[in-house]
């Protein structure tokens, strides 16, 4: 599956190089608190909207902190091993 590996590459590229958002307005959705209480998870939302060129977040600070995506990448990782 060559071709998988060159979407797969071409997509990690994508997000590396990808320049940081700027958006003019920036807001914050307190009212989104609700649905991470009501599953008992701690987490941000970030969602940039080009066409307003708003930043939409709930949980700021958690959003500006730097994680592994070690979950995420579990995925890639098992369908690469079954080639």
């Amino acid at each position: 599956m060559p071709l998988f590996r060159t979407i797969i590459s071409l997509i990690t590229a994508i997000f590396i190089f990808a320049p940081p958002v700027q958006a003019t307005e920036i807001i914050e959705r307190d009212d989104l608190k609700p649905l991470f209480e009501k599953h008992q998870v701690t987490g941000a939302f970030a969602l940039y909207a080009e066409a307003e060129d708003q930043l939409i977040l709930f949980n700021p600070e958690r959003a500006k902190t730097q994680m592994i995506p070690a979950s995420t990448f579990k995925i890639a990782n098992s369908l690469i091993a079954l080639e």
